[in-house]
């Protein structure tokens, strides 16, 4: 998987929710804070076995993904929601932890940063 651009989702979100660039960049602060706390907290459940908690971030964080035009990476959080229906195995913390670097840019981003982008 490849880094998600900031600048691409604040295409994405301009084009396709017809936003100002002022209220793209509000926006995406609100989604960085949920996929930051999201990611987070998908990581914990799947290191302490916590299934059906894993599930239910798993598909939150596929419909953070979906709002801001991520498709693939949706597709893998729902991949991992329905695994999660049956265990958790090792592999699913190792795509949670490589999602978690792919998507640091946008979880881990402040306002001021946005002007300089656009």
């Amino acid at each position: 998987m490849k880094k998600v651009l900031v600048q691409d989702i604040c295409e994405y979100l301009m084009l396709t929710y017809e936003l100002s660039n002022a209220d793209t960049w509000k926006v995406l602060d609100t989604y960085g804070e949920v996929l930051r706390d999201t990611l987070s907290q998908l990581q914990s459940s799947v290191r302490n076995g916590e299934i059906k908690d894993a599930e239910r971030h798993a598909h939150s964080l596929k419909g953070a993904l979906l709002n801001l035009g991520l498709e693939n990476l949706a597709q893998e959080a729902s991949s991992m929601e329905q695994d999660f229906r049956i265990r958790i195995e090792k592999r699913h913390l190792l795509l949670v932890d490589s999602m978690t670097d792919i998507l640091q840019d946008v979880a881990n981003r402040s306002s001021d940063q946005g002007a300089a982008l656009l």
